[in-house]
């Protein structure tokens, strides 16, 4: 297990993961800045920071399938 991880890793950090790097990149940002606007906004206005982390975390984590469907492997 511990060696597939450090080979996806090293394929990561090399660029040979994925097809479009650019757009794995701009997918997580997307999903980056819906997390921390969530969770400022929330935290901010209407609830405690820590549920707000929750709710964040919990948004944010069911739209990364939605973010990644047409990422393509090399």
């Amino acid at each position: 297990m511990w060696e597939m991880f450090m080979s996806s890793a090293q394929m990561m950090l090399k660029g040979k993961l994925f097809r479009d790097n650019g757009m794995v990149i701009r997918q997580w940002a997307i999903g980056f800045l819906v997390a921390v606007a969530l969770i400022v906004l929330l935290g901010k206005f209407i609830l405690p920071v820590w549920a707000a982390a929750v709710i964040g975390g919990f948004v944010t984590g069911a739209l990364m399938p939605y973010l990644f469907k047409d990422l393509k492997y090399n």
